[in-house]
């Protein structure tokens, strides 16, 4: 049987959403035939409304990214309230998993969106040192205001997708063998070192993926000792395996906790 076709949200509701994100001189592109053509940021946000899971990037060099994202989280935010009612219910809510901060201060991220913590301070201010942003995260945390302010003021919850600090400190400075019985669980990977398997099996994706991405972070690292998600805070004699290894814990246990959430949610 034919489905039959979702109601639209209203136009002028998008227009409101697209000019609350400050949207209106985005430039969106969608790929149609191998070319990417503009599209309406008004059309992109009636899509993304339903798009289940949205995965923003950023450039590290540029600042104005974290800016972008919060535009779009406003928008959707308001995007999401305008469709009926029956729509509105499907799904899980509106939410923001943020890479940066790990699992273990889920409580903090809650606690702020609450207002429980430092509610008459500026987001940054409230959250860097609960969050020991400058500990495990190599990127000032002001370049995030915008989506901090944006989620405590629509009320939108904050999931930490980060990678359990110590955990990963462990991978970093014994490989995958340093964790214990328990580590899989905590990294919301229960199936283990299985869990691994399809990413680094050989292929053209994993290859592209290890020499475009991981081997210019390794050698960031290993001139800097600053390169994102490294804990162990020195190169041991297997630190580019090691390296690789907690790369991919750090991706596929962000995968795992943002599923489950979208699994657990009402």
């Amino acid at each position: 049987l034919e489905q039959p076709a979702k109601p639209p949200i209203d136009p002028s509701m998008l227009d409101v959403a697209v000019q609350l994100g400050d949207l209106r001189l985005s430039r969106p592109y969608e790929v149609r035939s191998q070319m990417l053509v503009p599209t309406p940021p008004q059309t992109v946000v009636g899509r993304l409304v339903d798009a289940g899971t949205v995965w923003l990037g950023e450039d590290r060099d540029l600042t104005s990214d974290a800016q972008i994202s919060a535009g779009i989280v406003a928008a959707l935010a308001l995007a999401k309230n305008a469709q009926a009612p029956s729509e509105r219910n499907k799904g899980a809510p509106l939410a923001v998993g943020l890479e940066a901060v790990r699992a273990e201060y889920q409580p903090t991220l809650d606690d702020f969106v609450m207002g429980k913590l430092n509610p008459k301070q500026e987001a940054t201010q409230a959250l860097k040192g609960p969050l020991d942003w400058d500990r495990h995260w190599p990127y000032p945390i002001e370049r995030y205001a915008p989506v901090f302010e944006v989620c405590r003021a629509l009320g939108l919850p904050l999931v930490a997708l980060g990678t359990n600090a110590k955990d990963l400190k462990t991978v970093e400075a014994s490989g995958l063998a340093g964790l214990d019985d328990k580590a899989w669980a905590r990294l919301s990977l229960p199936e283990g070192p299985d869990a691994l398997a399809d990413r680094v099996k050989i292929g053209t994706t994993y290859a592209s993926y290890a020499r475009e991405v991981l081997q210019p972070d390794y050698e960031r690292f290993v001139s800097t000792t600053a390169a994102p998600f490294f804990e162990a805070g020195d190169a041991g004699p297997n630190a580019r395996q090691n390296f690789f290894c907690a790369r991919l814990v750090t991706d596929a246990s962000m995968a795992a906790r943002a599923a489950a959430w979208v699994d657990e949610s009402p």
